[in-house]
C-alpha cells in the first residue's frame, strides 16, 4: 500500500512537571521535525491516567530512523527530554498498512 512510517512514543511526564509547561518545551520539538526530511505530521494526546502519546508521520523508515537518531543530540530539544520520566518512554517505528478515510 505506501511505504509510510508511524513514530509511536508512550511516556508520562516526570514528577513535578506541569502540563502547561511541557506544552511550551513541544514547539522545540515541532521546529526540529519541520525541518527534518520526510516529516508529514505530528499528533499529541493524553489519556486520562496521564499517559501520553505521541504519534509522528514519516514518508518512510529511513527518514524516521535518521531523525529519530539526531533528535537526542539537538540542544533546543533537552528542556522537552527532561520533562519526561525516562523510565516509562517507549518508542517505536510501525509501517503503515491500512488508511481509512
Amino acid at each position: 500500500m505506501t511505504n509510510k512510517v508511524f513514530e509511536i512514543v508512550r511516556f508520562k511526564l516526570a514528577e513535578g512537571v506541569q502540563e502547561s509547561d511541557f506544552i511550551k518545551t513541544t514547539e522545540a520539538v515541532t521546529a526540529y521535525l519541520q525541518n527534518c526530511k520526510g516529516f508529514i505530521t505530528r499528533y499529541l494526546s493524553k489519556a486520562e491516567d496521564n499517559i501520553w502519546l505521541e504519534y509522528i508521520e514519516w514518508d518512510n523508515m529511513e527518514n524516521a530512523k535518521a531523525a529519530s537518531k539526531d533528535f537526542m543530540q539537538q540542544e533546543s530539544i533537552q528542556p522537552y527530554l527532561q520533562s519526561l520520566d525516562a523510565d516509562s518512554v517507549h518508542m517505536s517505528h510501525q509501517n503503515l498498512l491500512l488508511k481509512v478515510g
